[in-house]
């Protein structure tokens, strides 16, 4: 079994045992040495520095962390093996992805969804390495260059994505140790408020994803009806075919750019009463 860690600072502890890290809070050591603009769509140099972590220490380790811009990815030292993993599951087509959480119980990533009182649902899962399996084959999670220097890995914006295979799909027993991003408190954006004062970076938004017309939409609260999403934000480049009629809510992360959110990924996180 793979030993999950998270750093101290910033690290919370959830009744079903769920271990949780805000995207502001990287590892221990992690320093903002660049930003990446993967999220914003700019072409960048494959050598450039997107972020440096501290080497985690022997054994099999996953930890949650940050790139400078915010970027939530995972630090795993599997089988002697380093590797810096995108917390984004790839979508198919223009559909919103889904950040992925660790299952301790079963040494693998996956996305999914949790009903209150059974296992994590998965439709996805990803081994430490970040090939994908599941009941299709399908890209698995990409993998960050890295560049070791004494006892810190510098992140590059060379990446490359990780292969697939069609395999049994366990599930997560609920009562399970998870490790995935999850916001501070404080951290968290309206979508009207994310586009008015523009922060910086990637950041927490809470809202419900739907498609409007021609457009999708992330309204502001959770569950607004459709006639109810008077203020919000468009999110760019998601179909509105892929947007359920009910819509998505919950909590989010993108990027603020030119009036609208971009590079949106919906975050698989437990509710307070599904802990209770």
């Amino acid at each position: 079994m793979i030993r999950a860690v998270v750093p101290s600072s910033g690290a919370m502890r959830h009744p079903l045992r769920l271990v949780v890290i805000g995207l502001g809070v990287g590892l221990a050591g992690l320093m903002a040495v660049g930003y990446s603009f993967i999220f914003r769509g700019v072409a960048t140099a494959p050598d450039a520095t997107l972020g440096t972590v501290e080497v985690p220490g022997a054994g099999d380790v996953v930890a949650a962390a940050s790139l400078a811009d915010g970027t939530p990815v995972f630090v795993v030292n599997f089988d002697g093996t380093l590797r810096v993993l995108d917390a984004r599951a790839p979508a198919g087509g223009a559909a919103v992805p889904v950040l992925v959480a660790w299952c301790d119980a079963i040494d693998a990533f996956e996305t999914g969804t949790i009903a209150e009182g059974t296992d994590l649902v998965g439709t996805l899962g990803f081994e430490p390495d970040g090939t994908a399996f599941g009941l299709s084959e399908s890209a698995g999670l990409t993998r960050y260059g890295l560049r070791r220097e004494g006892d810190e890995l510098v992140i590059l914006a060379s990446s490359t994505a990780a292969g697939g295979r069609i395999d049994g799909l366990p599930g997560c027993p609920i009562n399970s140790e998870r490790i995935m991003h999850r916001p501070e408190p404080g951290e968290v954006f309206d979508p009207s408020v994310a586009i008015e004062s523009e922060p910086p970076g990637v950041i927490w938004l809470e809202g419900t994803l739907r498609a409007i017309g021609n457009q999708a939409l992330l309204c502001d609260g959770i569950d607004a009806a459709p006639e109810s999403c008077a203020s919000g934000a468009i999110a760019r480049g998601i179909d509105p075919a892929t947007i359920a009629p009910e819509g998505t809510a919950g909590l989010f992360i993108g990027l603020v750019r030119d009036g609208g959110l971009v590079g949106l990924a919906h975050a698989l996180v437990l509710s307070e009463s599904e802990g209770s």
